[in-house]
C-alpha cells in the first residue's frame, strides 16, 4: 500500500506496507517485509484508508506518535481453538524505533521514529499480540512491544522503549434496533528510558492514549437509502510528557458514512 501527497511543489510518497507471506494453515502464517504492526486491533485491521470509517486516525495512533504504524521484519501469526474459545496470536521482530534526541529540533526530543530502515543499532524489536473471542461478535486483546532505540555508538545506546496496550471490540446485528451496532476501544501506553538530553534535566518520557467509538447502521430497515447510512461518534485522547514536543489533546469526532457497495464508501 502506497500513499501520495502534494506538499507545496513536492510529491511525498509513503509506503505503508509491502510484504510477501506464506500460509501454512489457519494456525500459522508468515510475513516478511514491511507489514502493518499487529499492535492492538486498529493498526493492522482498520488503519488503512479504505477500512477506516473516520477521515483520520485516533490521536495516539497517528503515524508513529505512540505506536509503530509498520515494522520492517518478520511476522508469525495465526488463530487457534483452545478451551472452547478462538484465540489469535501474532509474534514479530524487526528494526526497532530510532530515538530522536532533539538535535535538529528540540521540540522532537524523546520521540521515537519508526522509519528505521537502516537500523541504528544491532538490536531488533520484539512484539506480539494475543487475542480471544469469548463470543463470535466480541474480541479482546493485549499487545506488547520492546526495542532498544538509541544509536549504537552514543550516550543513548541503552535507551529502551516499552509499549503496552489493550483493545476491545464488539460488532453484531440486532433486530431490536433494526440494524448493526459496533463498539471499539483501545488504550496504549509507552515508556521510554528516562535520560537527560543535551545536559537538560532528566526527561520523564511517558505517553498514553485512548480511543473509543460507537457506530450504528440500520441494515434491517426497508428504505434502500437510509439502510446504507452509518452514524458514528468517536472520543480520543493523547497524554504526553510535560516538557515534550506535543501537547495533551482531547477531541470528539462525529461522522456519517454512506455505503455504495460493501467496499465503496463516501
Amino acid at each position: 500500500d502506497t500513499q501520495f501527497a502534494l506538499l507545496g511543489k513536492q510529491t511525498d510518497v509513503f509506503l505503508f506496507f509491502a510484504n510477501c507471506g506464506f500460509v501454512v494453515s489457519d494456525a500459522l502464517m508468515f510475513k516478511v517485509g514491511k507489514f502493518l504492526t499487529p499492535f492492538g486491533y486498529f493498526q493492522e485491521n482498520i488503519r488503512v484508508e479504505w477500512m477506516n470509517k473516520f477521515p483520520d486516525e485516533p490521536l495516539a495512533l497517528t503515524d508513529d506518535v505512540l505506536v509503530p504504524t509498520s515494522t520492517l521484519g518478520i511476522l508469525m501469526k495465526g488463530s487457534i481453538p483452545l478451551m472452547g474459545l478462538r484465540w489469535e496470536y501474532a509474534l514479530y521482530s524487526g528494526n526497532g524505533g530510532r530515538l530522536d534526541t532533539g538535535e535538529d529540533d528540540e521540540r522532537d526530543t524523546g520521540m521515537i521514529r519508526y522509519d528505521n530502515f537502516a537500523d541504528n543499532n544491532h538490536n531488533k524489536s520484539l512484539g506480539g499480540r494475543i487475542g480471544v473471542a469469548p463470543i463470535p461478535s466480541m474480541r479482546l486483546g493485549y499487545s506488547q512491544y520492546h526495542a532498544r532505540v538509541g544509536d549504537e555508538d552514543s550516550i543513548y545506546k541503552d535507551v529502551e522503549a516499552n509499549i503496552r496496550g489493550v483493545d476491545f471490540g464488539f460488532k453484531d446485528v440486532f433486530s431490536s434496533i433494526r440494524g448493526q451496532f459496533e463498539y471499539r476501544a483501545e488504550y496504549s501506553h509507552s515508556e521510554v528510558t528516562n535520560i537527560s538530553y543535551r545536559g537538560e534535566p532528566v526527561f520523564d518520557n511517558k505517553r498514553s492514549g485512548v480511543f473509543t467509538f460507537v457506530a450504528y447502521r440500520p441494515l434491517l430497515i426497508k428504505n434502500e437509502f437510509f439502510k446504507n447510512l452509518e452514524y458514528l461518534i468517536r472520543y480520543d485522547t493523547l497524554d504526553t510528557p510535560t516538557n515534550g514536543p506535543l501537547m495533551d489533546m482531547e477531541r470528539w469526532t462525529i461522522a456519517f458514512d454512506y455505503w455504495l457497495l460493501s467496499s465503496v464508501v463516501i
